[in-house]
């Protein structure tokens, strides 16, 4: 498996992982006015906007050519829009992904710390790849999210 960061026309592959994935596992904890914004948020126009002008960096992981999973970072060492295929979860995909955003914070943005707002479902397998909660769960705009923060040390 390698990782690399997606090529604009790969984009739309990883939205698709995105929104299967939240609809399965994420959507039944958030509010109809959180699933609603999240879909708006995906739409390709808005991410490639977000993406061309370098506030979003997209990350895929790929199995002979396969897209198996994505990974964002916002400039600032925040992860978002991290799927995995579920055909794909427990392969260690999730695991190449999350080290590569880690590794990209601390190498090419020069962050310390590393932040996720986690979905309650993946708390735990934040905490097992190093991240600690900083505050109590939230629902906000019909998000439900766990604030996650992790030190990159030197």
């Amino acid at each position: 498996m390698i990782v690399r960061e997606l090529e604009k026309q790969e984009r739309k592959y990883a939205l698709d992982i995105i929104w299967s994935v939240f609809c399965m596992d994420v959507a039944e904890v958030y509010e109809q006015e959180g699933i609603d914004t999240f879909r708006e948020y995906l739409k390709q126009e808005n991410i490639d906007q977000l993406c061309d002008s370098g506030e979003l960096l997209m990350f895929g992981v790929f199995e002979q050519e396969e897209l198996e999973g994505t990974i964002s970072l916002q400039r600032r060492g925040h992860i978002c829009n991290y799927y995995v295929r579920r055909s794909c979860q427990g392969k260690g995909a999730g695991r190449l992904l999350f080290d590569y955003a880690k590794r990209y914070c601390k190498e090419e943005l020069h962050k310390t710390i590393m932040t996720v707002d986690a979905a309650p479902e993946a708390v735990k397998k934040y905490i097992h790849m190093g991240m600690k909660p900083i505050d109590e769960m939230q629902m906000i705009h019909g998000k439900c999210y766990v604030p996650m923060a992790m030190e990159i040390l030197k």
